[in-house]
């Protein structure tokens, strides 16, 4: 059932494939694959209840599973409980400490206060975990120089040209423009120019890939990107 369940979502049948999940936790009801699959397909629908529901009743049968804490922790947050996010991902990262989604996930849902010190402090935690993510890289160029950290800027922009150097002519230009800034210690000045870089390394497949690195999956062409 499973697997037609998957087939379903290929042909853009949602309802067929939500159906075949529960015949399929029905008739292996230990296969958390199901309750992961069943949550990444209420979600988008904003189902929360019925997520949190598949969610928990996957978590009973095996209560720490990396990926049905994640889905929960995703759950609760688009649902407004920040703090039951937040207790989530604490647990799964007690069992599972290098677990580069759960971190991206928790750097997102600190305080955000004038120097973002929580989201600072989790990416950073992130980056050891994953130091060719150049995503990580930019967002953290941005946010000391917002804080006016300079060399800390300096330092994670001039890492995304020695991971992926072959920029855009435009995104040259935008690095260029951002470096210099920086190396003039004018940090604000060079904001705008990061944010620009930033926007056009998007288009670059070593963002995408770092984009799937570090974000809660989706279900994409039927499938889960991650399996429990």
């Amino acid at each position: 059932p499973g697997t037609q369940a998957r087939i379903y979502l290929q042909q853009n049948q949602p309802e067929e494939a939500e159906a075949a999940f529960i015949k399929a936790i029905q008739v292996n009801p230990a296969d958390i694959t199901n309750y992961v699959a069943l949550c990444l397909l209420y979600l988008p629908e904003k189902n929360y209840d019925a997520a949190e529901r598949e969610a928990k009743a996957g978590l009973k049968i095996k209560p720490d599973n990396s990926d049905l804490k994640l889905v929960l922790a995703e759950v609760y947050d688009q649902k407004g409980n920040k703090e039951g996010a937040i207790q989530e991902l604490r647990e799964l990262l007690d069992k599972d400490p290098k677990n580069v989604r759960a971190y991206y996930k928790m750097a997102d849902l600190g305080p955000s206060g004038p120097d973002q010190a929580w989201k600072k402090y989790y990416l950073i935690k992130l980056i050891s975990l994953a130091p060719a993510n150049i995503v990580l890289r930019l967002q953290l160029a941005e946010l000391f120089a917002a804080a006016n950290q300079t060399d800390s800027s300096l330092f994670y922009l001039q890492g995304v040209k020695k991971i992926a150097p072959d920029f855009s002519v435009n995104a040259k230009t935008s690095y260029n423009q951002a470096a210099s800034s920086l190396q003039g210690n004018q940090p604000l000045k060079a904001l705008p120019y990061l944010q620009q870089f930033h926007e056009l390394m998007k288009t670059t497949s070593a963002y995408a890939d770092g984009i799937d690195e570090i974000e809660v999956p989706q279900m994409i062409a039927g499938y889960p990107q991650f399996t429990a």
